[in-house]
């Protein structure tokens, strides 16, 4: 697989999403397990990704930080809520949609000292 920034659920700037089909499904036609499958996965393909290409921050906090958006962004409490709050927009939402909302909120999350 080829990871592109710009389609990192983290990336800050204006976000080109994961194209595959597997993150382009609209979440209405899965089961709550498999979104929670393909959002653990993508957290672990992204955060790995900028841990390894040295993408997460110059201090020598950064690489917890990331662990810790990765653990909020994983939590299945937290991809629930997401997928409610789609489901509650009444627009059919991707898996990137909600991969991308966990990331935005893990940000704020990781800010939180634990």
């Amino acid at each position: 697989m080829n990871i592109v920034e710009e389609q990192i659920m983290w990336f800050p700037g204006i976000y080109g999403g994961r194209e595959t089909e597997e993150y382009t499904q609209s979440m209405i036609a899965l089961d709550i397990d498999t979104i929670y499958e393909l959002v653990e996965k993508r957290v672990s393909e992204d955060g790995e990704w900028l841990i390894a290409n040295d993408r997460v921050g110059p201090n020598n906090e950064s690489e917890p930080k990331m662990r810790r958006m990765m653990a909020f962004a994983s939590d299945r409490k937290n991809i629930l809520q997401a997928v409610d709050a789609a489901i509650l927009d009444n627009v059919p939402r991707s898996v990137d949609y909600i991969c991308r909302e966990l990331a935005n909120a893990s940000k704020w999350a990781a800010n939180i000292k634990q």
